[in-house]
């Protein structure tokens, strides 16, 4: 390695450790997410953040470490969920299914996996890549439910539900929450305002917008883009 690249180096780790002692003290702290003990590695993650969802803050990634190291709330996993209520028989079980459930996450908070969990899904893919189960997960205890109820246009009606809040968030005045807004909102996804607007004050979205609600750092926080935060998250293109 030549000197130059020693001395990026150096400089990179040098402002890792930084970052680290900074996610460590009590600054941007809130009733919301406290500041936890963090190392090198917490620090190359809230970067990892930074970069990945191009905010020009690295406040709100730190406010999403410290959410996500404090524990997601349970309510955001719905009652009648494959991840909330799948049963965890084993060790290995319930270590495939606090991956999962740090994946399904990453629609919220956008927080990459930790090493643990990245460790555990690439274990059930290459099971089932070895042909050592008929689908991912089998080899770690994971069932199939045949008779499980589907809801084929669930996603599309939490889309709609928090386009509708983002909308309204981002100027409440132009965007009241009436039926014009649950209108606009389910338009994209040929849904009556009705639709949108039942899901709007379902058990899910109420979670949703109590985990995210005024006064709490939210994953958008300081970005500036709140319509491309939303336009990432619930985009039927994109990710979902």
């Amino acid at each position: 390695m030549d000197d130059e690249l020693k001395a990026i180096q150096a400089d990179l780790e040098s402002v890792l450790d930084r970052l680290a002692d900074y996610m460590s003290s009590d600054k941007l702290t809130s009733d919301y997410a406290e500041p936890q003990p963090s190392d090198r590695e917490d620090a190359a993650r809230v970067a990892l953040r930074h970069v990945a969802t191009r905010s020009p803050s690295l406040e709100s990634s730190i406010h999403a470490a410290r959410y996500v190291r404090e524990g997601r709330p349970a309510d955001l996993y719905a009652e009648g969920t494959m991840l909330r209520d799948h049963p965890e028989d084993s060790e290995e079980l319930a270590e495939l299914m606090a991956a999962l459930r740090a994946l399904d996450g990453w629609l919220i908070d956008q927080w990459p996996l930790e090493d643990e969990h990245l460790q555990t899904l690439a274990l059930a893919v290459s099971a089932w890549s070895d042909k050592e189960g008929q689908f991912i997960g089998e080899n770690a205890g994971l069932t199939l439910t045949p008779k499980c109820k589907l809801d084929r246009r669930k996603l599309a009606r939490e889309s709609a539900a928090f386009d509708a809040w983002s909308l309204h968030a981002s100027d409440p005045q132009a965007n009241p929450i009436d039926e014009t807004l649950f209108e606009r909102a389910g338009k994209p996804y040929g849904m009556s305002a009705s639709v949108v607007k039942r899901a709007y004050y379902s058990e899910d979205a109420r979670a949703l917008r109590e985990a995210f609600g005024p006064g709490k750092p939210r994953p958008w926080d300081k970005e500036g883009s709140l319509e491309a935060w939303v336009t990432k998250r619930w985009s039927e293109t994109d990710e979902n």
